[in-house]
């Protein structure tokens, strides 16, 4: 789920009780990747582990375990066509972690490094062996170390291992299990094992010039959606709505063309301000710096003839034109409602976003 720690804080330190579930393993197919998540109340669900029978009896699961504080982190096996009926016919290994205002110090911790865009490592231990619950956690950047599993050995082999996964770079490898216990089976033995989770730093930059009603429903979509990070630009404070996610950063500017230079690299972009030449001076600037993964511009097949005139006559070569994409949105979406288009534009974003990431 998008935002999780940071969710999962706002939930621990309202005083309410949790359980974070993850999927930690997957055999076969499975509705969701390791790494998916939810957080469970007593009255709500945040986030989605595939749906299905499979989160029906995990939420049930998870609200049973409420109560009980000696159930403080386990690993269940949920096998999906034997005991759940379900078609993808593998199986999914589920991390249970009851939460409360014992653990708000790692939460907050794990918080602050998801808003701060800093790639971490958490590690705990799970057991089952003579029914005793574990809750020391530890967590690894690539210049520190918070935190013990109570055990010299163990915090050595979580060391060798974080040290090994964040210097890989491997996103992909968003959770992983290391039995501490052999076996011959080709299915991890969750009698005792380390449980590890990235924190993996989002590197999916939007930039947005324009608060009006698209870029407002735009913003909303995203957030809501997928992990970004949105860098807002405009120049009218009003326009800017309350209570944004820590993901979006407002930028009230009275010359949002001088915000380019600073912009990061391989964002991207969109243009859609209240001013047709406002634009225009935005799309030179960010043509000018020519290093955007995507360059956006509101409006018609006119205005895109319009601006590539005006711009040719001002020194862009043909190239740097072609990157320019006007209009928006995913062809054959004619609706001009603010919300229909950002749904749009916001898909074509995820579909561009993926490609690049097919192509890394």
């Amino acid at each position: 789920m998008n935002r999780c720690f940071s969710t999962l804080h706002d939930v621990v330190d309202s005083g309410q009780s949790c359980v974070l579930v993850t999927v930690a393993h997957i055999a076969g197919s499975a509705p969701r990747e390791p790494g998916a998540r939810m957080i469970v109340t007593a009255g709500e669900v945040m986030g989605t582990i595939g749906g299905g029978n499979l989160e029906f009896e995990a939420i049930r699961n998870a609200r049973s375990q409420l109560d009980e504080p000696a159930a403080a982190r386990f690993i269940e096996l949920f096998p999906l066509g034997s005991m759940l009926q379900q078609c993808c016919g593998g199986a999914v290994y589920l991390h249970f972690e009851v939460l409360s205002d014992g653990q708000a110090g790692w939460v907050a911790a794990a918080a602050e490094k998801e808003q701060n865009n800093t790639r971490a490592l958490l590690v705990s231990r799970n057991s089952g062996a003579n029914n005793k619950p574990f809750t020391e956690k530890m967590i690894f950047t690539e210049t520190d170390v918070t935190g013990s599993l109570g055990d010299k050995s163990l915090d050595e082999l979580a060391a060798e291992k974080a040290k090994k996964l964040l210097s890989s770079g491997r996103a992909a490898e968003t959770v992983l299990l290391q039995p501490l216990v052999g076996t011959q089976s080709t299915l991890p033995d969750i009698s005792d094992v380390l449980f590890f989770e990235m924190i993996t730093p989002c590197d999916f930059q939007v930039v947005l010039f324009g608060a009006g009603h698209v870029g407002r429903a735009l913003v909303s979509a995203l957030t809501s959606a997928t992990s970004c990070r949105i860098t807002w630009v405009d120049s009218r404070a009003e326009q800017f709505p309350g209570n944004l996610p820590y993901n979006v950063e407002p930028r009230l500017t009275g010359d949002p063309v001088r915000e380019v230079e600073d912009l990061p690299g391989k964002a991207y972009c969109l243009v859609m301000t209240h001013s047709h030449q406002l634009d225009q001076d935005l799309c030179e600037a960010l043509l000018r710096r020519n290093d955007s993964a995507f360059l956006g511009l509101i409006g018609s097949a006119t205005k895109h003839r319009r601006f590539v005139q005006r711009l040719r006559e001002k020194g862009i070569g043909d190239e740097q034109l072609g990157r320019l994409t006007c209009p928006i949105g995913i062809p054959g979406i004619e609706s001009k409602e603010p919300g229909v288009i950002a749904l749009s534009v916001a898909a074509q974003l995820l579909k561009i976003r993926s490609a690049d990431d097919a192509d890394k």
